[in-house]
């Protein structure tokens, strides 16, 4: 396998701006954050503890999302979210606290707007190395991503989340990320003249690599 070209060929990022050269074709997609300095955080810590409550939603929550944080329980390992219509309980990682020396990194690139800048490139970079919020499929990609920047569950999720923490963000201001079969592969899966009469088309290839990335992924927007 060419890794390099496969990836080229199949796999395209996009945003707000360029969502016009979204193609209309069956595809599986995901929704990932971009990792903005939202605010202006003294410390490093209070940056990467914003973004763990991004991470951390239980995906199999309902309702509303007015989460408040209850005891840390260490032997257990987890954290209990509730609100008034919904309780869960989300896995993280224990602790969660950054190395002392991360504190002086951070005072330093906060002092130098330069500096502040580059960070700031880097991590908009490191998106794409976080959990993705929400993955699906469409046979139909550039439709599907008007749908959700327009009303949709993921969209509803999303939006009470940013509101509840204060985060002005939008799902059209996330990156859209996605993958299709090229015009090759795509003759190879609608072929009927396989003698074992097995047949596969697209919107079937695009529904097993959902399942397959939900269930290994497990983004904290999409209902497992």
């Amino acid at each position: 396998m060419d890794i390099l070209n496969t990836l080229s060929d199949r796999f395209k990022i996009y945003t707000y701006r360029d969502r016009h050269d979204i193609p209309e074709i069956p595809g599986t997609y995901a929704w990932f954050f971009p990792l903005y300095m939202f605010n202006d955080y003294e410390t490093a810590q209070e940056l990467a503890d914003f973004y763990r409550k991004v991470f951390a939603l239980d995906s199999l929550f309902v309702g509303g999302s007015e989460l408040t944080e209850k005891e840390y329980t260490l032997d257990r390992h987890t954290r209990s979210w509730q609100s008034v219509s919904i309780k869960t309980e989300v896995t993280i990682s224990p602790g969660g606290e950054l190395p002392e020396e991360c504190q002086k990194l951070w005072e330093n690139v906060r002092s130098d707007p330069k500096k502040k800048e580059a960070f700031n490139n880097s991590l908009m970079a490191a998106s794409l190395l976080m959990p993705p919020l929400y993955i699906g499929k469409s046979n139909n990609l550039s439709q599907r991503y008007n749908e959700h920047i327009k009303k949709s569950t993921f969209n509803n999720r999303f939006r009470a989340f940013c509101h509840s923490h204060k985060i002005r963000l939008d799902v059209h201001n996330l990156l859209f990320c996605c993958v299709s079969l090229d015009s090759e592969s795509e003759r190879l899966m609608m072929n009927d003249d396989d003698d074992s009469g097995d047949h596969v088309d697209t919107k079937d290839s695009n529904l097993l690599l959902e399942h397959i990335l939900m269930k290994s992924a497990r983004p904290p927007f999409s209902k497992q």
